[in-house]
């Protein structure tokens, strides 16, 4: 389960690599560093004997669960948590902050740690963790009485912003605006919720990630709806980015896209407010 040094490492730049898991399956979907060269992964596994640290938050593993952990900058694990309940949970996306690690994620377990039962299938959830990974500062589930994913967050004064998809006619009040729509929700340093912003139309949308800047959001993700608002869709699937003030007021949105199908899947943005956004595309015509 440890990371190691190749054993030719002047054949090039890697400086360590390895395998992580157990006997079941491992995916990492996450990954945060900080100024000393730690990182951290998260993900999720069905291999009840990775190496937990003995003071972690969750020692336990039930169906499919979440894991999160540090690396040192040589690549040695300095701790392993699990991060669930009795159902299937996932860790899509991690944040640094000054004092918490935070995480974002999906889950079905009516006992996920800290948190009330799901209230649907399945629920967001974000949960501020100690950077030492044996205890937990908050733990908050979005969501309503159907489905929802949460895919990713960005940090800024310690207050948390996710972005994910909903597919519950009541996460926001007579907010609900198709078949499945991206979702943006801003929480305090306390880990409670400022507001929840639903964006999409009458197809499927949904956001897959965000960076903050003085508060304000840039979100990204995909539309299948003929009337997105702000943008007439070009091919049967385009990307979108959308800018929010800082009381999740839309500021502008704009599509990706040509007449195939495209999506974008990531964003980051300089002091300045430029935006960098990555994604997939299928159209020839793609601008």
């Amino acid at each position: 389960c440890q990371l190691t040094r190749p054993a030719r490492a002047e054949a090039g730049p890697i400086l360590f690599s390895g395998l992580f898991g157990g006997s079941g399956s491992e995916r990492i979907y996450a990954l945060a560093t900080d100024s000393s060269g730690n990182f951290y992964v998260g993900g999720e596994t069905s291999s009840a004997e990775l190496p937990v640290s003995d003071e972690a938050l969750d020692q336990i593993i039930n169906q499919g669960e979440g894991f999160v952990a540090k690396f040192d900058a040589a690549g040695e694990l300095q701790w392993l948590t699990y991060l669930g309940g009795s159902g299937q949970d996932i860790v899509n996306d991690l944040a640094l902050g000054p004092d918490a690690l935070y995480v974002v994620g999906e889950t079905s377990s009516r006992d996920f740690p800290g948190a009330p039962p799901v209230r649907g299938t399945q629920d967001a959830f974000v949960a501020a963790l100690s950077l030492d990974g044996t205890s937990l500062y908050y733990s908050v589930l979005i969501g309503g009485s159907d489905y929802e994913a949460g895919y990713a967050i960005s940090v800024e004064n310690r207050q948390a912003f996710i972005t994910g998809i909903t597919y519950s006619i009541d996460l926001q009040p007579n907010a609900y605006l198709g078949e499945g729509d991206a979702f943006v929700t801003h929480l305090d340093a306390g880990g409670q919720v400022i507001y929840t912003r639903i964006i999409g139309g009458s197809s499927t949308d949904a956001g897959f990630d965000l960076a903050v800047l003085d508060g304000e959001v840039w979100a990204v993700g995909q539309t299948n709806s003929v009337n997105f608002p702000g943008m007439d869709l070009l091919g049967s699937q385009d990307g979108f980015a959308v800018r929010l003030d800082s009381s999740g007021g839309t500021r502008w949105v704009t599509y990706l896209g040509g007449s195939g199908e495209d999506n974008a899947q990531g964003v980051a943005i300089d002091e300045d407010g430029r935006a960098y956004i990555t994604g997939v595309s299928g159209s020839e015509d793609f601008p």
